[in-house]
């Protein structure tokens, strides 16, 4: 008599569903999964019936556009395979899209929506020096901020919670790329963010005597130790 354990279904890994849900993706169908990972076909249904797939006459004609002299946008692939599914998945699908044409050939072209491609050295070069001059002001707002706390922090446990420029920085960047992001906007994500860090700044107000900040106005180099861009966290 057996104990029924052995005759209970594997569990199946997370390495195994993602690699499945990638086939899926790319069309193949319950059976060709099952035989492929060694699953049952009743376990793909179960388990990818809400996964999209992208055909391959849908791949094979973004990559004809690919080879042309403009190449394809990821906005051009985004329509292509929009399908009534979440702003985050549609974005993974670009990425798994984009990534299947760019291994069927290296000369496959796929662009940015911002780059225009008659004009796509200038506009690459502007985005990088943009980006370089919002990066350079952000780090050197997060040194502003950092010494301003500690000139005010009167005791060592304040100072020793001043937080580090990297740390500020990743803040200012984190919020600002919530902000830029459609999803966080149209979802209502971001205002219950902010809502949340304002009634939790409100609460350590009550708790802790409010001093006012002394903030005292000079000009003062960054120290060169503190240039280094890398640690700004996108």
């Amino acid at each position: 008599m057996t104990s029924g354990i052995a005759d209970m279904p594997k569990k199946i890994s997370n390495e195994v569903l993602q690699q499945a849900q990638e086939l899926r993706t790319q069309g193949k169908s319950y059976e060709e999964i099952s035989k492929t990972l060694n699953v049952s076909i009743s376990w793909c249904w179960h388990n990818l019936k809400s996964v999209k797939t992208i055909g391959k006459e849908v791949i094979d004609e973004l990559e004809k556009k690919s080879r042309t002299r403009k190449g394809v946008s990821k906005g051009e692939i985004a329509k292509a395979i929009e399908q009534d599914q979440s702003h985050e998945q549609l974005h993974k699908d670009i990425k798994k899209v984009s990534q299947r044409i760019k291994k069927r050939s290296k000369e496959n072209i796929i662009r940015p929506n911002w780059m225009v491609p008659q004009f796509s050295e200038y506009m690459t070069k502007q985005i990088v020096q943009e980006a370089m001059a919002i990066e350079q002001r952000t780090h050197e707002r997060a040194y502003e901020l950092h010494v301003l706390l500690l000139a005010n922090a009167s005791t060592q446990e304040e100072k020793d919670q001043v937080p580090t420029v990297a740390s500020i920085k990743s803040a200012i960047c984190g919020m600002a790329q919530a902000m830029t992001s459609q999803s966080s906007r149209t979802g209502g994500l971001l205002m219950n963010w902010l809502d949340s860090l304002h009634k939790t700044s409100l609460k350590l107000e009550e708790r802790n005597s409010k001093t006012d900040l002394v903030v005292k106005v000079h000009k003062e180099s960054v120290p060169k130790e503190l240039l280094d861009l890398d640690d700004c966290a996108y």
